[in-house]
């Protein structure tokens, strides 16, 4: 993962306390690995039981771009930086974004 955080707003029902991961690249069966060439990368969310284990995982895909960081904001959304895979850096295609995570 390319950072974490620990997520402490009230904007995603369920969400307090759990840990979501900018992973800027996952393998085909959805696991981090930093050298892997595709699918492009995405937001995993943990949840965390009351003692801090994982107790599930769910992928948060913001489609072929990789996720290179995430934050919390004050307004309680989680903010993902972007950059666009190799697929879609090419001229006139958008090279990523700043996204504000509205649902998942």
């Amino acid at each position: 993962p390319s950072k974490v955080v620990y997520y402490t707003g009230t904007q995603y029902e369920k969400s307090t306390g759990d840990l979501f991961l900018a992973a800027m690249l996952l393998r085909e069966d959805n696991s981090i690995s930093a050298y892997a060439s595709s699918p492009a990368g995405a937001i995993i969310k943990m949840d965390l039981n009351e003692a801090g284990e994982v107790v599930d995982q769910q992928l948060i895909d913001l489609g072929e771009y990789r996720v290179r960081s995430i934050e919390q904001g004050p307004d309680g959304y989680l903010y993902a930086l972007t950059d666009a895979t190799s697929r879609q850096n090419r001229a006139g295609s958008d090279n990523g974004a700043l996204w504000r995570v509205e649902s998942f």
